[in-house]
């Protein structure tokens, strides 16, 4: 008996830190040994690009997020967006007001851009869950698709932009708006952690995923 204590505790001492470390790691929850954690953000279905990071304080169930958030893409770089025709001197300034004013062409569709910081505070509930709620600014431009008015079939050449179509701010500038952010953390593996909620300005669902790095 004495003999198979010693093998044990051999054993034990020849797993060495790296499967200490593995058995503290698989044993963490939100409710202790989850500290900080570090990932994607974003918002559906406009917001896709983001990060951020989640730091839960020592000792203590509740803690503290932070998150950027931004459109995937933007119409501001595009060739089309107030090309020639659509700003002076052809028109007075690349506004709605202005294009429509020489122009009688077609609006197609509204298409909004996001910047978003968001920051907050989380409580664990439960080793598997945690209640996230914080506020933020969000920064919103509106850009408006054109069509150009032209008979194709006829062999009407676009007179605005080359392909027929451009982009129009519709208001000069952008405007920043607060909003309330609100989800729920759930521990998904030993370092994964999934989040779902949402949020007030963009109107759509928060989704995230984050790797415990401590």
């Amino acid at each position: 008996m004495v003999a198979s204590a010693f093998v044990l505790s051999l054993g034990f001492m020849m797993a060495g830190p790296a499967d200490v470390a593995a058995q503290a790691v698989q044993g963490a929850h939100l409710q202790n040994g989850i500290h900080t954690a570090v990932g994607y953000a974003g918002v559906l279905p406009d917001v896709l690009l983001g990060g951020g990071i989640l730091h839960r304080f020592n000792g203590r169930s509740y803690g503290i997020f932070a998150d950027f958030k931004q459109s995937s893409s933007s119409l501001l770089s595009d060739r089309d967006y107030c090309p020639a025709g659509a700003r002076p001197p052809v028109v007075s300034a690349c506004t709605i007001d202005a294009v429509q004013a020489v122009w009688n062409d077609i609006p197609i569709r509204d298409v909004p851009e996001y910047r978003i910081v968001n920051a907050g505070a989380l409580v664990a509930i439960s080793p598997e869950l945690a209640l996230m709620v914080g506020g933020g600014l969000v920064r919103s431009q509106l850009i408006r698709e054109f069509s150009e008015n032209i008979d194709r079939e006829s062999g009407e050449d676009p007179r605005v932009s080359e392909f027929g179509r451009y982009y129009v701010p519709v208001a000069e500038d952008p405007t920043w708006t607060t909003q309330l952010v609100v989800g729920g953390l759930f521990r998904a593996g030993p370092r994964l952690l999934l989040r779902v909620g949402y949020e007030t300005a963009p109107g759509g669902i928060s989704v995230g995923g984050y790797l415990v790095v401590r």
